[in-house]
């Protein structure tokens, strides 16, 4: 009537209305990084309800950090697996709701312990078996009778799991 648009309806699926904000990525508290064993890394965090934490780890001879693993920040914590004894690594973690991601925090490090177990190598034939996983283990039997031991899954490709 007197030429004032009409008002679209709350839910409409107009193309121009601008995108909700992102919700904004949370810093991570209280990070602990501490190895467990030669082998192993444990990595802990005060849990984040709402985002998602990634695991940034540099090793050994590595220029950068890669993504070793993600987790629901509501869980709180990860165990880092098969590094190698007697070695430095740097873990850092950096939280992400839906695409958008924060800044990683600082970087912690960690040398895992040496280890007395000898270096151990397992071969899984790529055809032939009807086994998708192999489990094995050792222990290191000594004076003080199972002192150290380790366990594992490997498939087909020889990627721990």
């Amino acid at each position: 009537m007197f030429g004032i648009p009409l008002l679209q309806a709350c839910g409409s699926d107009d193309s121009t209305s601008p995108a909700p904000p992102p919700a904004a990525v949370p810093n991570i508290k209280q990070i602990d990084v501490a190895a467990t064993s030669a082998r192993n890394v444990r990595i802990t965090w005060k849990p984040e309800a709402d985002a998602q934490i990634g695991i940034q780890r540099r090793g050994p001879g590595d220029t950068g950090f890669a993504e070793v693993g993600r987790r629901a920040g509501s869980h709180g914590r990860f165990l880092d697996l098969a590094l190698d004894p007697g070695q430095r690594y740097s873990y850092r973690l950096v939280a992400c709701i839906a695409d958008t991601c924060g800044t990683p925090s600082a970087a912690f490090d960690v040398t895992t312990p040496a280890s007395e177990l000898p270096p151990m190598h397992v071969t899984v034939p790529a055809t032939g078996t009807a086994d998708d996983i192999v489990v094995f283990g050792t222990y290191l039997v000594s004076e003080t009778v199972f002192e150290e031991g380790h366990m594992a899954a490997v498939d087909r490709a020889g990627r721990i799991v």
